[in-house]
């Protein structure tokens, strides 16, 4: 996550992702670790697959990310998200 001030986080750390879309938006966040970080890219595990395309908002600790999802790829009964960090604070 590209944050103010270049605060980085340890990895892996807790984090929720939701899918920011208008036909699913509804529903609750889902718990997830983030794995990895640089400044433009988060890869996370979350528990079921997104789309790739999606927007989603990815939280840690107090920090918040936003972007779309570059890939989704099964890892045994989860699934391992790539995202371009377009906006975080």
């Amino acid at each position: 996550m590209s944050f103010p001030n270049r605060l980085s986080l340890e990895t892996p750390a807790r984090a929720r992702v939701k899918v920011l879309h208008p036909t699913i938006t509804a529903g609750p966040s889902m718990h997830a670790q983030l794995i990895h970080l640089s400044d433009q890219l988060l890869q996370v595990r979350v528990p079921r697959s997104i789309d790739v395309g999606s927007t989603v908002q990815v939280r840690s600790g107090e920090r918040v990310a936003f972007g779309p999802v570059r890939s989704s790829v099964s890892s045994g009964t989860d699934f391992e998200i790539e995202v371009d960090v377009e906006r975080s604070s």
